[in-house]
């Protein structure tokens, strides 16, 4: 039987697959060490008929399905879901959390959003600006995933943030939309800046 950590890890994999792509060494080492794991039967069959059947974008190291397919993509992001609530309790959220990050030039400031949830089984999930889902064991393993890419809390913003950034924080809002696809579009924001 899988470990949490092995779960984590496996669904993160299939997140990466269903959104920007894994490496095509990620993708050996998949099917040479959980190819039989029982509890991967589902991933198990869609994995045989995406080697098999399924043409990808050649890049040279990574292995990424070609965009438009939005039915498979949501069949592999189901099975990264299931991979972390493999009994299907029902999950509480108690929490969600807003980050950003930026980039300014004289004119204009880009965001870049990512959300934080966390759940009565104390796990977490970030949801990104690629669509993708990354799951993690606690909340304060989200929040460092987030640090190391310079992401900043919301809201841990001040006044000297404002100045920064040259808009008014009351002007900057996370986009509160809960359905995952009409909320990817708007993880990427760009403003005039007018401070």
């Amino acid at each position: 039987m899988l470990q949490s950590y092995e779960r984590i890890r496996l669904a993160n994999f299939f997140e990466r697959l269903a959104t920007v792509g894994v490496r095509y060494e990620e993708w050996r080492q998949y099917l040479s060490t959980h190819y039989l794991d029982p509890m991967m039967e589902k991933a198990r069959c869609l994995v045989v008929r995406l080697t098999l059947h399924y043409s990808f974008e050649e890049r040279p190291s990574i292995l990424k399905l070609k965009t438009g397919d939005v039915e498979l993509c949501h069949q592999i992001q189901a099975i990264a879901a299931d991979l972390c609530n493999p009994e299907k309790a029902v999950k509480v959220l108690l929490k969600e959390e807003w980050w950003l990050d930026w980039y300014v030039d004289e004119e204009f400031l880009d965001v870049t959003w990512a959300k934080i949830r966390v759940f009565s089984d104390l796990s977490a999930e970030v949801f990104d600006m690629d669509g993708r889902t990354m799951y993690f064991e606690d909340e304060e393993s989200a929040a460092n995933e987030l640090s190391e890419d310079e992401y900043t809390r919301f809201d841990n913003l001040d006044k000297e943030d404002e100045q920064d950034l040259g808009i008014s924080l009351n002007d900057l809002e996370p986009p509160f939309i809960y359905d995952k696809q009409a909320l990817k579009p708007l993880m990427q924001v760009r403003f005039q800046r007018k401070l």
